[in-house]
Order: structure tokens, then sequence, then C-alpha cells
């Protein structure tokens, strides 16, 4: 039920999230800053203390201090928010949405599958919602049912209905 309080949070902070899509040059720069912050930095640092463990004090430092932020908290979800606005609204090239979807999925697969095999282990943090790999494959659905789904109406009506349920159960 905690995603409930989220939703509500988020359709409060509308009115703000309208100043940050009004312009295009904000939104890019708003988007970037929330990817570096809540995606790239958290990813880099995990594979820092797999593959140079030597390094791992001054990660941890790096990682403790990032958390004392706060800004994992709210603003994964509001990057979501804005992030399927923005790719909604801008239109790329057939070529860049390919490049796209192919890149997030070979770049999910290789990392996923070289993380595990390093440690031997699933690591849950490649699989969060605040990973950068479920990022990229967020990213990548979105651009390929934009691209290839030419009429979504239908296919999101036929899960409409199930959708309450699966938040309650959720």
């Amino acid at each position: 039920m905690w995603f409930l309080f989220l939703i509500t949070g988020l359709y409060l902070l509308i009115p703000a999230i309208r100043l940050v899509v009004k312009d295009k040059r904000i939104t890019e720069y708003f988007l970037f800053c929330t990817i570096i912050l809540n995606y790239a930095l958290p990813f880099i640092l995990e594979l820092m203390e797999v593959v140079l463990p030597v390094l791992q004090p001054l990660v941890e430092i790096m990682k403790n201090n990032l958390k004392s932020l706060h800004f994992a908290d709210t603003a994964s979800f509001i990057c979501y928010f804005v992030l399927g606005h923005y790719l909604h609204t801008t239109n790329f090239s057939k070529r860049m949405s390919d490049l796209v979807i192919m890149l997030g999925i070979i770049v999910c697969i290789f990392i996923a599958l070289a993380k595990c095999n390093v440690i031997n282990t699933s690591f849950v943090v490649f699989y969060h919602f605040n990973s950068l790999l479920v990022l990229l494959q967020s990213v990548s659905v979105f651009l390929f049912a934009k691209a290839y789904i030419k009429d979504v109406g239908p296919v999101l009506s036929s899960f409409s209905r199930f959708s309450f349920g699966i938040y309650l159960v959720h």
C-alpha cells in the first residue's frame, strides 16, 4: 500500500513538475541530474566495489555520502514520471529509437550476466527500481511500444480492468 501514498504525492507535485516539463531544456537538465545522482553513480559505485575491491573503503564513504542526501527516496519516482512525459513528447528518429532499444536490451543482458558470474549470485541492486538497468529496460520498453505498437489504446485497455486489483495485491 506504500505506493498509494507515493501516487498521491506525485499528483500533489504535478503543478511543480509542470514547471519543469514546460521547458524542454530544463526537463533535460532535470533528467540528466536525476539519472546521474540516482542511477548512474550508485551503479558505478556498485561495480567498483566488485571490480576494484581495493577501493572498497572509498566506495563505502561515497555510498554513505550519497545515501545521506536522501535523493533516492523520492527522486527516482519523479524521474520516471518526468521521463515518461519526455519520451512521450519527444520525437526520436526510428534509428535512434532502435539504437536505444537494442542498447537497453544488450547492456541489461550483458551487465546482469557479468555481475552474476563475478560474484556467483543475482545481485538485487541490479533488479531494484532504482537500478540503472531497470531504467534502461523501462526506456527500451517505452520506446519499443511507442515505435512499434501503433495503437496502444486497445492493448492498455485490456490490462486496465485488472490494474486496480494488481495494485491491491501488490
